[in-house]
């Protein structure tokens, strides 16, 4: 009878031997190790020079914004942020009982939709109305400055109509998201915050290969950006208990949103 040919010949000594394990030697060793250092070495001096680049582009870009640009705000941001400023000026001089009363008709309080506060009408429109009220200087100058600044450049870019609906938008998520997290909250909530968040997002988005990132971040595109601004905006929030963080967030999330949708073509304005 012949022997089977799938079948392995038996070892000589009837012994199965199994696999050798070998270590690198010294040489092998000191091969590996230069290999990472030149490579650590190429990875700083692609970091220098895109460094270097950067700050050279920089230079050549340039333009004082009080005296190249603030002649050319477009209308919508130019109107924004004049209204905004307008109405705090206004509602400030009001008696503080008209005051307090308008706040808590016209600010947004989740409580009034889940029965935790007393229903009133001015509840279908106190989402938008609150967008334009706020609480104290430093809440409207802050809100305004980064209306400026990333309506400014949105509005360049994409128009006045898409803008104001922009606007709307975020500001509406900001609300919403605040709701969910706090849907019996009695207390008025009041701000551009959310809307001008979602300027804010987008502005990451385009310009976020024009910030100083190394190139092994860059790589990874905008999202781990926008995803550090999402978990700042909630630390921030947490550490500065008069802040509504959740509209903060909500706002950011919208513009991020949003913009994704609109640009991928899977929303029409």
């Amino acid at each position: 009878m012949t022997q089977d040919s799938d079948t392995p010949p038996k070892k000589p000594n009837g012994k199965d031997h199994g696999h050798i394990v070998s270590f690198p030697g010294a040489d092998e060793r000191e091969r590996i190790r230069r290999e990472k250092q030149l490579a650590e070495e190429q990875k700083r001096r692609d970091e220098k020079e895109w460094q270097k680049t950067y700050k050279e582009r920089q230079k050549g870009e340039k333009v004082p914004f009080f005296t190249g640009r603030v002649k050319k705000i477009p209308p919508f941001t130019k109107f924004a942020v004049l209204t905004l400023i307008a109405i705090h000026v206004v509602t400030n001089l009001l008696p503080q009982e008209l005051y307090a009363q308008m706040i808590a008709h016209l600010g947004f309080i989740p409580g009034i939709y889940t029965g935790a506060a007393a229903w009133q009408w001015s509840a279908l429109i106190s989402p938008l109305t609150s967008l334009v009220l706020h609480f104290g200087w430093m809440h409207i100058i802050l809100n305004s400055f980064m209306l400026l600044v990333t309506g400014f450049m949105f509005e360049k870019a994409f128009g006045a109509r898409n803008s104001l609906l922009f606007f709307i938008l975020c500001g509406l998520a900001g609300n919403l998201i605040f709701f969910v997290i706090n849907p019996f909250w009695v207390g008025p909530v009041v701000g551009a915050s959310g809307a001008v968040d979602g300027f804010f997002a987008v502005f990451l988005i385009l310009n976020w290969a024009r910030m100083p990132l190394p190139p092994h971040l860059r790589k990874r595109g905008h999202t781990p950006l926008l995803l550090f601004w999402c978990a700042m905006t909630i630390v921030l929030g947490l550490i500065f208990q008069n802040t509504a963080w959740e509209a903060h967030l909500g706002g950011l999330l919208a513009g991020w949103g949003i913009f994704e949708l609109w640009k991928r073509g899977r929303i029409k304005v």
